[in-house]
């Protein structure tokens, strides 16, 4: 298993000088991001190894098909007379005849058998092969994820940051506005309602869409100020009750965001 390593560092000064080099710094100076590409290098770097020993063993399996017939027969006459102790017999023996054995091989023929078995041993090892690749391949896909999800969370921070979310309702926003965005070759891209890359590019068209589809989350809209959405207060300061029917989708998705459904349900 390839040793685990954060997506994001402050300092390198833990880690081994292998490990360090697969980090590069951020640009803005703030620590350092693990390298996608140099981490896959690192994890299939035992892969490539295997595949090596892999084909060098084939390469001497393959010895076995210049072999005549009879060297091949000659060969395994010999390790069955190994196997049951009659091998190399001095000329001063007995001369009594070898005991007889029951062949274990599979067939009559020892040339088709031998090579039945080099196919079945290359195929064992062509699959292990296969599969600790696809494992080595989801292992990397997992890695990959929790870093572009750690990318993602950086991103949402400092946006709720700069567009002004109150700080007791940074969370619900952070769930409730997180299907707007993904990330997309290293980049954050923003959605529209249908789950497609949206017109509005700049932080600012994207602060205000939100704001006016959430305003329950902003600082100055949700308490009343000029933002979209805004509610009107009575002279005495309090916000009147409005009936479900005077909610609107803003409002009522503000609410179960804050609440829950069962917070909409109660309203009357």
């Amino acid at each position: 298993m390839p040793t685990a390593l954060k997506a994001h560092l402050d300092q390198l000064d833990a880690l081994t000088a292998e490990h360090a080099a697969l980090y590069k710094p951020v640009e803005d100076g703030d620590g350092f991001d693990l390298d996608l590409d140099l981490y896959a290098e690192f994890v299939k770097k035992p892969i490539s190894k295997k595949n090596k020993e892999l084909l060098a063993k084939q390469s001497k399996l393959k010895k076995f098909e210049a072999l005549a017939e009879e060297d091949i027969a000659a060969v395994e006459e010999f390790l069955a007379k190994r196997k049951d102790g009659t091998e190399d017999k001095d000329e001063d023996e007995d001369d009594e005849d070898p005991p007889v054995t029951t062949s274990k091989k599979k067939g009559a023929d020892p040339v088709a058998d031998a090579k039945a078995t080099y196919q079945e041993r290359l195929a064992a090892l062509k699959k292990k092969h296969r599969d600790d690749l696809a494992r080595k391949d989801q292992e990397l896909e997992v890695e990959r994820q929790k870093f572009e999800n750690h990318r993602l969370t950086d991103f949402l921070t400092t946006h709720g940051i700069e567009s002004k979310v109150l700080n007791d309702r940074f969370d619900p926003w952070k769930k409730t506005v997180s299907p707007y965005f993904r990330q997309e070759n290293g980049k954050t891209v923003f959605l529209d309602d249908d789950g497609e890359p949206s017109d509005l590019q700049s932080k600012e068209e994207i602060a205000d869409y939100l704001k006016k589809k959430y305003p329950y989350f902003y600082e100055g809209v949700a308490d009343g100020g000029s933002g979209a959405g805004a509610e009107s207060k009575k002279p005495d300061g309090t916000i009147p009750k409005k009936k479900k029917s005077e909610y609107t989708d803003a409002e009522r998705n503000a609410v179960i965001a804050k609440g829950g459904y069962d917070a909409w349900e109660k309203l009357t």
